[in-house]
Order: C-alpha cells, then structure tokens, then sequence
C-alpha cells in the first residue's frame, strides 16, 4: 500500500508541485499588492482595580463578569454611531465593527481594544473614542453618579479639615487662657471649654478618616482608561509564513485531487504498477515511438532504429526472453549434450536440443482495442538479430494485421493450414531480415475458435517448432478472446503485453489468475507506453492467394552448425 501511494505521488509530482507554486505566487502577488496597513491599541480596566486597598473577591468576579458586558458593548450600534459623529467617519456601523476587535483578560480584569486600518492617525483615534465610550457608559464616568459622591466626599473632607485646623487654633488660644488666668471661675470656664472643643475636634477627625477611607475605596462598576492609544504600528502580515501556508495547501489540495483520480481511475499506469499487480516479473518497458504508415523493413523500429530506446526495450525483452523461456527449457535437463568440434581451453560442449522441443512464446495485449502483433514483430526482429532462427505467427484469426505489417497479407496462412489438414507448413521467409519466417493470418474464418483449439494446432506448432530456435505467437487481446486463452496454455510461455491506462488493476488480477487456472506459463509482462492506434495499416482481410512452393534452403544455410549461431549469445550468458 506505500508503494502504490509513493506510486500516485511520483506520477502526480507536477499537479503537486505546480498547484504549490501557482497557490504560494498568487498569494504572495496579492499581499505585496496591498496596502499597508496599522493597528493600535487602548486598553481598559474594569472592577474594583489595584487603587483598591482590600479588594474583595466578590467584587473581582462581578468585575470580570461586568468586561464581559463592556466587551460587547464595545461593538454595540449606539457605541459605534457615537465613534462616528464624534471623529467625523464616512463610514457606516458594519464597517465600522469590522475594524474593531474586543479582547477580554478575565484574570487581570484588563479589556483589549485593537483598532485596523489604513491610516494610523484615525487608528489611534478610534481605538481611544471607543475606550473613552465604554468609560462614559460606566458609573465612573466623568459625569456618572459615582463620580459626584467623591466630588461631594471630597468638599465635606475638605470641610472637615478646615474645621479641625481652627479646633486647634482655638484650643492652643483656650490653653494659653488657661495659663495666664489666676481667677477661680474664669479657669473653670476655660476647662469647660477646652473640654468641648477637644470633643468636637475628635469628633472631626474620626469623620475625616471615614471619609477618606470612603474615597479610596473602589466601586465595583467601574472602567477606567489605563493606557490610552497614542500610535499606530504597521501590522505584520507575516509574507513568508502566509506564502509558506498557501504552498502546503496547495501542495494537500493537489494531493486530494490526485487521490481522488486515483480512486476513481482504477487502470495500471506505471511499469512499477504493472510488476505490483500482477507478481510477474517485468520483461521490460517500450518507450514511446513514431511509425511509418507503411509495410515492409522501414515499418518495424527493431529494424530501422537499433540504436533507439525502444529498439533497445525490445532487445532487452529477447534476452530475458531466452534466459527465463528459452534456456531454461531450451538448454535445461531436457537436453542432451551433443559431440561438437574441438573447442578452446575451458569452452564446454554446446547443448543440442532434441526434435520439437524448441519453445513457442505467446505474446497477447490485454487491451480490447489493442494489437499484440506490434510487439511480437519487433520482438522477431531482435531475436532474429541475434543469430536465432525466429518464426511469427499471427494468430489473431480476428483482426489479423501481421501480414499488413510485412506486406504479404494476402499470402497462404494459418488460417488455410487449420483448415488444410493435408498441407506442409511453412512459413514465409523474410529476405531482409535473415533467420526471421512468418506465418500470417490467413483469410477470415467463421470459427475461429474450434479451429484454434484443435489438434490440427498441436501439429502445426510441432511443425513450427522443428523449423526454428524459437516460435513468437501473435495473439487476440487476451481479454476478449477466448481462443488465445487456450493458446496460451498450449505454448511454452506467454508474455502479457500491458498499455498504459488501458486496463483496470482488477481485470489484470482476473486475466493472470485465469491464465494461471489454465496452467499457462507466464514469462513475465511488457509495459507498452504506445497506443493502440500507432499500428496505422488496416490488415486485408481478402481472400487468400495460394502460396508458392517454399524454395529449399541454401546448402550453406542447411550445413550451418546451429551451435556457431547460438555460440556468442551462448557465450555471453555463460551457458
């Protein structure tokens, strides 16, 4: 399951990293293009606050309970219409409060007033008209009723220490009195009044301090200003940040994107998925190339191009085809050594094989739509290349197109022969390619499948199989043709050739389960990035012109040892 997501995001690797790109760029264009802009800050206390003595705990959760009001009082329509008349504003309420952010602090009982906008002047401004509002609102304000007790408090204090001052003068005169006086009845009268106006002067201050403790305690309702805004600083808009979140999401919405056509598109698009799903071994991976609308030599890559990527793909696809196919049945147990001509030092004897046991390769595409003999002719030609006797056979009886691609189409073929019990088999030589036969198609047949599966077909390969090293079979999409099934478990190997994006994963599990039902050998899979389409000639489905005798071999063809052919191959495989 990792793979396959690692899978999804290497082929999706562009959407992600484009729509990162596209989304950090447009947001990055879009914030240096606009204007700056400013912030400022008024801040509030609300409750008894610290200019309480013995502030009481009730009163500091009635405080904070009361911000909470003033908070939302803040952004109050009449709040809002008082900010406006008073500076003035050519905006309207909603305006307004979308500039205005209220923060509370219920554990310092401190209340936030931030004001955004593009002119720091009237900013600062509106962040203090709105604290001034929420003070003018309270009872503390400058014109509230608590404000006029302490101004009241304040003149009766203000009394009182007048009196307490002419209090002592008149007792320091009384006791000077005291002190000059020799007469009896004037001394007592001047105690007596000593003694009154001590009492009153006591009296005086006790009031006093009632009155000051008065003043300097805290009224629960009440907001004062403690830091007022004075200047507007420029908001940080955080560019690299903002950037940075723009990219990661566009970076998820991609990767959501891609995940989702991955859920819904279930067809194998990479060689690596292709090996995942199917637990066969990948043969190889033909890169995209161009053909020639035309038959003969210049039609086949392997041909015109060995040099090439593809050309290469197919070249590889032979090699793997003889060591897992072809030696392994070939030059395995099932061959016994022949005496050969005197060899080099540590050169071993070539193994020989016996009479028909030369391997026929089936090689059949999965897609409905799709031609397998591409593929099989170009695989031809390599192993052709290489020294090795190859013959083609198309046995696509549905839409044949082998014989389209060679240009002998309207040759003798396979057809005739399934039909024809009495007739030799023998394939077309190919003059431009030497060691390379094909045995087209043949004319339509209307039971294609009966004759496919019969035990004429069992001869023919024999026949076949005597004629050359090895037998590529082109065959009907796998997926739509129950005749190359049964082909496929009467040869020696199949190769699944896989389109890209042309088959679901589930089908490809059914096709290999049901291959492997029929005990069909599966050498392995070719990822084709090619499609269907490239095979640009329709094939003549005409009737067949009877093909000329077969010229026999040349002597020194015939006297050719089949080991000096296989010898460098051999050689570098180790055999």
């Amino acid at each position: 399951m990792e793979q396959r997501y690692f899978l999804i995001i290497r082929r999706w690797f562009w959407l992600i990293l484009l729509a990162a790109i596209f989304t950090s760029g447009i947001t990055y264009v879009l914030l240096r293009n606009q204007p700056p802009t400013y912030t400022a800050k008024a801040r509030l206390i609300v409750g008894p606050g610290i200019d309480s003595p013995n502030p009481d705990l009730n009163d500091l959760r009635t405080g904070g309970q009361l911000m909470q009001t003033y908070a939302e009082l803040a952004t109050t329509r009449p709040v809002l219409e008082s900010v406006i008349q008073e500076l003035n504003l050519d905006l309207s309420p909603d305006d307004l409060k979308r500039k205005i952010k209220v923060k509370t602090d219920t554990e310092t009982q401190i209340l936030n007033i931030r004001v955004t906008d593009a002119d720091p002047r009237l900013t600062a401004d509106i962040a203090n008209a709105v604290a001034e509002s929420l003070v003018g609102m309270s009872p503390s304000g400058t014109d509230g009723p608590e404000d006029q007790i302490k101004q009241q408090i304040q003149k009766q204090a203000i009394k009182l220490e007048e009196d307490i001052r002419s209090s002592e003068a008149l007792l320091a005169e009384l006791e000077a009195k005291l002190q000059t006086t020799t007469i009896p009845a004037e001394e007592r009268l001047i105690l007596e009044q000593i003694a009154q106006e001590r009492g009153r002067l006591t009296e005086a201050r006790r009031t006093l301090a009632t009155l000051y403790q008065t003043i300097q305690s805290s009224y629960t309702n009440q907001v004062k200003i403690i830091e007022p805004a004075v200047t507007a600083e420029p908001v940080d808009a955080n560019l690299r940040l903002t950037v940075l979140l723009a990219g990661m999401f566009g970076l998820m919405l991609a990767l959501g994107i891609a995940f989702l056509f991955e859920y819904l598109d279930d067809t194998v698009k990479t060689p690596e998925e292709l090996a995942h799903v199917t637990g066969v071994p990948l043969l190889g991976t033909i890169s995209k190339y161009k053909v020639q609308n035309s038959s003969g030599p210049q039609r086949f890559l392997a041909y015109v191009a060995p040099d090439s990527a593809a050309a290469a793909a197919y070249q590889t696809i032979g090699t793997k085809l003889l060591l897992s196919g072809y030696v392994a049945k070939v030059y395995g147990s099932e061959y016994q050594a022949e005496e050969s001509p005197a060899h080099d030092g540590d050169e071993q004897p070539l193994a020989i094989p016996e009479t028909n046991k030369v391997p026929a390769v089936l090689v059949g595409d999965t897609d409905t739509d799709g031609d397998a003999g591409e593929v099989a002719s170009n695989l031809a030609i390599a192993l052709a290349q290489s020294g090795h006797r190859v013959v083609l056979v198309d046995a696509n009886l549905h839409n044949p197109t082998i014989g389209a691609l060679f240009g002998i189409a309207g040759q003798y073929g396979l057809s005739n022969l399934l039909v024809d019990t009495k007739s030799p088999v023998h394939p077309v030589p190919v003059d431009w390619m030497p060691g390379l036969s094909v045995l087209p198609a043949g004319p339509s047949l209307s039971n294609p499948f009966e004759l496919l599966t019969s035990s004429r077909m069992v001869d023919i390969w024999y026949a076949l199989k005597h004629q050359a090293d090895i037998v590529i079979v082109a065959a009907a999409p796998l997926l739509s043709s129950a005749d190359s099934l049964i082909l496929a478990s009467r040869v020696d190997g199949v190769v699944v050739t896989v389109k890209q994006g042309k088959i679901s994963r589930t089908a490809l599990k059914e096709l290999i389960a049901s291959l492997r039902t029929l005990n069909a050998y599966i050498l392995g899979a070719v990822f084709d990035y090619n499609k269907a389409s490239r095979t640009l000639l329709l094939p003549d489905r005409s009737a067949a012109q009877p093909m000329p005798a077969p010229t026999p071999p040349k002597e020194s063809r015939r006297q050719e040892p089949r080991e000096a052919k296989r010898r460098p191959l051999l050689k570098s495989l180790k055999l």
